[in-house]
């Protein structure tokens, strides 16, 4: 029995050091020098050719390297009883709370509004706001989501939380996500997505969402790229229905180089960086799923393949 890393054109050496440093007797294998295709039981990967993994007959469980399990779910060669595993991490939660205390930060200040004048060598001072007054709403309220609402409101910002199922976390007003009115929209200055990619949140973000925003509020994506419609946030950017809008994550990744969002005045791009998985940090939960599997045990973060996540 053996575990099978397919990292792509991405070294896989820093993976094997974290897992053996958890299990130095675990037989790990790394795409394309695998050996006999029936002694791979489970798999640990992030994105790969559809219908790579239909080549093991005797895989029974395959982990994404990162949060996200859409790539996956997507693949329709993968059987049914095979057992689809996501991470969670405390690291990952952090990082990602950095990434977006940073952008969120960078937005209640209004310092986009400076770059806009810089281009332009136009001087004119903003009146900054302080957090206690800026409304944050975070779409999905998963770990990570939860997390990084709780630091908002302890640093003092409004903080509405949107999730497909209900939450509780302190100090954050709590809606469904597929139910929320345009009053609760029109309170909103910052908009975040945090949002799994599922059937009901493909093209969540568009140009209706966008309407019922107050004017100048702005968006930041760190979700998945296909919950915005991209035509209709350009259009809400040009018509200055949003003031700005910042992206991780993209449709197609790398972003194609002539894509219009690359050179749109109102658009900051970070090329999927907000939250990357450490493998140190993770290997013991991975080692963890590696063994339950072998006994017979139940494994943890197993994703529910009717909810998408």
């Amino acid at each position: 029995m053996a575990m099978m890393i397919y990292a792509g054109d991405r070294d896989a050496t820093l993976w094997v050091e974290a897992l053996r440093a958890v299990d130095d007797s675990m037989d790990i294998r790394i795409y394309p020098d695998v050996g006999d295709v029936r002694d791979i039981i489970f798999g640990l990967s992030w994105q790969y050719p559809v219908g790579l993994w239909s080549e093991y007959p005797n895989l029974r469980a395959l982990s994404s390297i990162g949060a996200g399990v859409s790539h996956i779910l997507d693949d329709e060669t993968i059987d049914r009883d095979i057992s689809i595993l996501k991470l969670t991490d405390s690291r990952l939660n952090q990082s990602m709370w950095e990434y977006l205390l940073s952008t969120i930060s960078y937005q209640a200040m209004q310092l986009q509004h400076y770059r806009y004048q810089q281009s332009d060598s136009h001087w004119q001072e903003r009146v900054p706001r302080g957090f206690d007054s800026v409304t944050v709403g975070i779409f999905g309220l998963g770990s990570i989501g939860s997390y990084v609402a709780k630091h908002l409101v302890e640093l003092g910002f409004r903080v509405k939380g949107f999730a497909t199922t209900y939450k509780s976390v302190d100090g954050v007003d709590v809606y469904s996500a597929d139910m929320v009115t345009y009053r609760v929209l029109q309170s909103l200055d910052i908009v975040v997505s945090i949002l799994p990619l599922t059937a009901s949140t493909i093209g969540f973000f568009d140009s209706t969402f966008f309407d019922r925003l107050s004017s100048g509020a702005s968006i930041i994506n760190v979700g998945r790229g296909a919950q915005i419609v991209e035509d209709d946030l350009i259009q809400a950017l040009d018509s200055g229905q949003l003031s700005h809008a910042w992206l991780d994550v993209f449709e197609q990744e790398p972003l194609d180089k002539h894509h219009p969002f690359w050179s749109h005045p109102k658009i900051s791009i970070t090329p999927h960086i907000a939250s990357i998985t450490d493998p140190m940090s993770v290997a013991p939960q991975i080692v963890e799923n590696y063994h339950a599997l072998v006994d017979g045990l139940p494994m943890r973060n197993v994703v529910d393949r009717s909810r998408g996540y």
